[in-house]
Protein backbone atom coordinates (compact mmCIF):
# COMPACT_ATOMS: atom_id res chain seq x y z
CA UNK A 1 0.00 0.00 0.00
CA UNK A 2 2.30 2.75 -0.87
CA UNK A 3 -0.30 5.51 -0.86
CA UNK A 4 -0.33 4.62 2.79
CA UNK A 5 3.75 5.15 3.24
CA UNK A 6 3.31 8.79 4.08
CA UNK A 7 0.92 8.80 6.99
CA UNK A 8 2.39 5.04 8.48
CA UNK A 9 5.90 6.96 8.59
CA UNK A 10 4.11 9.79 10.13
CA UNK A 11 2.83 7.60 12.35
CA UNK A 12 6.28 5.54 13.33
CA UNK A 13 7.73 9.17 13.75
CA UNK A 14 4.59 10.22 16.55
CA UNK A 15 4.60 7.21 17.70
CA UNK A 16 8.70 7.36 18.56
CA UNK A 17 7.91 11.00 19.80
CA UNK A 18 5.14 10.17 22.55
CA UNK A 19 7.38 7.18 23.92
CA UNK A 20 10.35 10.05 24.26
CA UNK A 21 7.86 12.43 26.07
CA UNK A 22 6.16 10.00 28.09
CA UNK A 23 9.55 8.34 29.13
CA UNK A 24 10.47 12.09 30.32
CA UNK A 25 7.09 12.10 32.60
CA UNK A 26 7.99 9.04 34.66
CA UNK A 27 9.86 9.13 37.50
CA UNK A 28 8.71 12.32 39.06
CA UNK A 29 6.99 11.63 42.04
CA UNK A 30 8.54 14.97 43.86
CA UNK A 31 6.06 18.23 42.56
CA UNK A 32 9.67 20.23 42.13
CA UNK A 33 9.71 23.74 41.80
CA UNK A 34 7.57 25.92 39.62
CA UNK A 35 9.67 25.49 36.45
CA UNK A 36 9.53 21.63 36.92
CA UNK A 37 5.62 22.09 36.90
CA UNK A 38 5.38 24.29 34.02
CA UNK A 39 7.66 21.40 31.76
CA UNK A 40 5.49 18.80 33.27
CA UNK A 41 2.31 20.67 32.16
CA UNK A 42 4.04 21.39 28.83
CA UNK A 43 5.28 17.37 28.54
CA UNK A 44 1.13 16.87 29.17
CA UNK A 45 -0.20 19.13 26.53
CA UNK A 46 2.59 17.80 24.27
CA UNK A 47 1.36 14.28 24.95
CA UNK A 48 -2.54 15.18 23.91
CA UNK A 49 -0.80 16.93 20.72
CA UNK A 50 0.57 13.57 19.67
CA UNK A 51 -2.13 11.46 21.27
CA UNK A 52 -4.68 13.72 18.96
CA UNK A 53 -2.65 13.54 15.77
CA UNK A 54 -1.96 9.50 16.11
CA UNK A 55 -5.71 9.67 16.69
CA UNK A 56 -6.69 11.50 13.29
CA UNK A 57 -3.80 9.53 11.33
CA UNK A 58 -4.88 6.08 12.49
CA UNK A 59 -8.60 7.25 11.67
CA UNK A 60 -7.51 7.86 8.21
CA UNK A 61 -5.34 5.19 7.67
CA UNK A 62 -8.71 2.60 8.43
CA UNK A 63 -11.35 4.91 7.21
CA UNK A 64 -9.55 6.97 3.80
CA UNK A 65 -11.55 10.12 2.13
CA UNK A 66 -13.52 9.35 -0.78
CA UNK A 67 -11.44 10.24 -3.68
CA UNK A 68 -14.81 11.23 -5.94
Amino acid sequence: MTSDRGPAEELDVLRAQRRAVRASLTGDDDPGDRADQALTLELQDELVRLDNRIDEIVRELHHPPDAG
